[in-house]
């Protein structure tokens, strides 16, 4: 690449003005835990993953048709019917397609991703993904992204899907890990994986990366976080900074290029905890950082 590093200017001021409209879910439901809004700005959707539906507790997401004139209106409630599940903790939407995760309780259904198309004015379910041999504490569906690897398409034929917490009964460690998905015409179908690239770094105690929690793309970038990454000290120690790895695809395929370490150096600011980027421009998100814990953010440029 690389990436540098900037300071963000003073927010106040920005031009922004509010619509007339408020999102709200019901009491205690976590609506607005996830939210995405396609490229287009046709759809948003918004994940409530402690959600309620009349007096039963079962999570689920909504997706709202955006007009830039006029209020935006709910079309439609998604949810897997299970109480026991976070349903719509992670969700994305781009084109005809739209994803919610729904990580952990693998013992009540968990560790899924739901996937639906809009067919005939209907979102409608097109498939469940599991990994069905993972050991138990994984959050497969912990962050969901869509891309596309031919730019004529409408809809994205690429799903990436994080698991922070990923790791099997024969690893010592949760280190995470991102599945690709490809479309073939017919289904989904898992055609790699990401593991984290300081995987093979020494790291006796063992820290929890969470890579996977975080990721967003833009054209052929994918920013991955690992906010819990452990970095070696000058004495010989490991504290928690945080970290971002940036893939660049080409094709359908992601490679790692460039790593973008914690500014501050110091341990438990989580850094990369939330990432945006947007053309040449990124944002990374640490929201422990600073004198005072109030968080500090962090714009970096493509050169």
């Amino acid at each position: 690449i690389p990436l540098t590093c900037d300071s963000i200017p003073n927010p106040a001021q920005t031009g922004w003005s509010k619509l007339n409209y408020t999102f709200d879910g019901n009491y205690n439901n976590d609506f607005g835990e996830a939210m995405d809004i396609d490229s287009n700005n046709r759809w948003l959707i918004v994940g409530a993953p402690a959600g309620s539906i009349g007096l039963e507790s079962i999570s689920h997401a909504h997706i709202f048709r955006l007009d830039l004139n006029e209020a935006p209106e709910e079309i439609e409630v998604l949810t897997d019917n299970d109480a026991n599940n976070p349903f719509g903790e992670a969700v994305a939407i781009e084109g005809n397609v739209a994803v919610v995760g729904s990580s952990y309780n693998q013992q009540d259904g968990g560790n899924k991703v739901f996937v639906y198309r809009y067919i005939n004015e209907t979102w409608t379910l097109e498939q469940t993904i599991q990994q069905e041999d993972l050991a138990s504490g994984n959050h497969f569906g912990a962050n969901v992204q869509l891309a596309k690897s031919i730019t004529t398409s409408i809809d994205p034929n690429l799903l990436l899907i994080g698991n922070d917490r990923y790791y099997t009964e024969n690893m010592s460690n949760q280190h995470g890990r991102v599945w690709v998905y490809k479309h073939n015409g017919t289904e989904w179908i898992s055609i790699y994986s990401l593991d984290n690239p300081a995987i093979n770094e020494p790291d006796p105690e063992g820290h929890l990366s969470w890579f996977g929690k975080s990721m967003a793309i833009d054209g052929d970038f994918l920013f991955v976080g690992a906010h819990n990454q452990a970095t070696p000290t000058e004495g010989g120690g490991m504290l928690d900074k945080g970290a971002v790895f940036v893939y660049k695809k080409k094709g359908e395929t992601y490679s790692h290029k460039q790593t973008l370490y914690n500014p501050t150096g110091q341990a438990y600011d989580y850094f990369g905890r939330a990432i945006s980027v947007d053309g040449n421009l990124a944002i990374v998100g640490a929201h422990n950082a600073g004198s005072t814990q109030r968080g500090e953010s962090w714009v970096y440029r493509l050169e």
